[in-house]
């Protein structure tokens, strides 16, 4: 099982769609098909229900979903962790940003915090304010939005 397997299943959990996933990952989607299938014949378990016109998570998926989730999420942090030991600061940092938030200039905004951390690479992620807390909730360390504060009761 490689980890860019884990990648796609929990992004084609999140979209519930292989032709998005594809395009957000660069990648044709028989490839896509091809590695998640694989990792099935792995597993020994389908993770996703596929017809011509929509994608579900199956039991096992969900589970196996959440456990890569935080596999992944755990591999990032031992990563960090080692190059933290070497003193520079670098990984990746994600923000969930929705379109509003995005005319103010995000990239402009962060200029001194690339400044600063220039080995650290920042990924926007587009999307509602729904989409935001979904993303805090999944995983995504920070997003920003105008959700009424109600709507994010619950999120760290």
């Amino acid at each position: 099982m490689e980890l860019q397997q884990m990648r796609y299943a929990v992004a084609i959990a999140d979209e519930l769609s292989f032709t998005k996933v594809a395009e957000q990952c660069f990648v044709v989607q028989s490839a896509l098909s091809h590695q998640i299938k694989a990792l099935e014949r792995e597993l020994g378990v389908q993770l996703f229900a596929r017809s011509s016109r929509r994608v579900e998570l199956t039991d096992a998926g969900d589970a196996f979903v959440s456990a890569a989730r935080e596999a992944l999420q755990a591999t990032q942090r031992f990563m960090m962790d080692a190059v933290a030991a070497e003193g520079e600061v670098k990984g990746t940092l994600t923000i969930g940003v929705i379109p509003t938030v995005t005319a103010i200039d995000v990239p402009h905004a962060l200029a001194g915090f690339h400044t600063a951390y220039p080995a650290v690479q920042v990924r926007l992620r587009g999307g509602g304010s729904e989409q935001s807390v979904d993303d805090i909730r999944g995983g995504c360390p920070y997003a920003l939005s105008q959700a009424a504060w109600g709507t994010l009761f619950g999120v760290a």
